[in-house]
């Protein structure tokens, strides 16, 4: 991919986080120098919105496990898709932990915990958390 190219794609994610920045200040993000992830919870906390930039033209899996790493969704972005935007239902999932991850093509991996429900979080995990309660 050519520099100017590689600017364009950059401004173009940028500009989808920071358009949606004013929406929600509970979001949280994924910053890796291949993709930019966002998660905001929605107002009534029984969905969550993803933003995704992917900024080197990559295979990428997003995924969301529970806190024993079982996998709940998944959902791959192509080469050719440079940012996407979806909803991910949480309304049938129980209150916990939750991780939302993403791999590209060359097994670059990146995490983010977040929490749906109002119980204590346990001591000695060292990620964001985003609240989600209801």
């Amino acid at each position: 991919m050519n520099q100017k190219t590689r600017i364009l794609a950059m401004a173009l994610s940028m500009g989808l986080f920071f358009q949606t920045k004013a929406q929600n200040l509970n979001s949280s993000v994924i910053d890796t120098p291949n993709y930019l992830a966002k998660m905001i919870p929605t107002e009534s906390a029984t969905s969550m919105r993803v933003y995704v930039g992917n900024i080197a033209h990559k295979k990428l899996q997003l995924s969301i496990k529970d806190i024993e790493g079982n996998e709940i969704y998944t959902r791959f972005l192509g080469k050719k898709q440079p940012q996407a935007a979806f909803k991910v239902d949480l309304a049938k999932m129980p209150n916990g932990i939750y991780i939302l991850e993403m791999l590209d093509d060359d097994n670059n991996r990146s995490s983010k915990f977040f929490r749906k429900g109002n119980e204590v979080i346990a001591a000695g995990l060292t990620e964001t958390l985003v609240a989600l309660n209801n």
